[in-house]
């Protein structure tokens, strides 16, 4: 099942009808002023500290560089991100408890290399809107890997094993005896990394989204 952006008519590939993903499929659609304050600080550290480990070089940077260059308080640091790796890298535990519930509201019947997909292109969408920064964290993470690569990889297996759970939970099958969901989240991240690689060394012409789009329409049809 071809399953495109939420919130538009879609089309099946290969049933021909027309689809409707619920805007109710966003648990985050509605954000209180709170919410939203707490976002908006949360960025301006996350930039703050991606500003000077482009300056300084991650290494160099500290907690209390960060609080100064984003005009909060060290204490204010932490309570956002556990270490200047995650300010650096934006890492965001909330980011991982949208994608859990996005996916648990998927419907029962879908297959999960489609709901994976809905789930995944929802993201990139929230990404789309940051693209300039994302593309400098991926660089830096190649150019410091010593210092950067390690928490990158682990935020992105948190994400992965919270999806496996998922998987393994909608098809029925024990996570531990069943390769099935392990391999389609890793089938779904491999599809992602791929496109997004693909997108940061073209010529910006195609879209982050389209170029996943047809990853998963190839993982879908046996890479045909």
């Amino acid at each position: 099942m071809w399953l495109h952006h939420r919130k538009r008519c879609t089309i099946c590939n290969h049933c021909g009808y027309r689809l409707w993903v619920p805007d109710t499929a966003n648990p985050t659609t509605d954000l209180s002023r709170r919410d939203r304050k707490k976002q908006a600080t949360r960025r301006a550290i996350a930039r703050a500290a991606l500003r000077l480990a482009q300056e300084l070089g991650p290494d160099a940077v500290t907690i209390d560089a960060i609080s100064e260059a984003a005009d909060v308080s060290p204490r204010t640091v932490f309570n956002h991100f556990a270490s200047k790796e995650d300010a650096i890298l934006n890492v965001d535990p909330v980011r991982t408890d949208t994608i859990r519930a996005e996916l648990a509201a998927r419907p029962a019947d879908e297959p999960p290399l489609a709901s994976l997909r809905a789930v995944l292109l929802d993201a990139s969408e929230q990404l789309d809107a940051d693209l300039g920064d994302w593309r400098q964290r991926v660089r830096l993470v190649r150019e410091h890997p010593a210092s950067l690569y390690p928490r990158y990889v682990a935020a992105f297996t948190a994400n992965e094993r919270v999806l496996v759970e998922l998987v393994a939970e909608r098809l029925g099958v024990d996570v531990d005896h069943d390769i099935r969901p392990a391999l389609l989240v890793a089938a779904a991240f491999s599809a992602m990394r791929v496109a997004t690689d693909t997108w940061e060394t073209s010529d910006r012409s195609v879209h982050i989204e389209d170029l996943i789009d047809e990853a998963f329409a190839r993982l879908a049809n046996g890479l045909t």
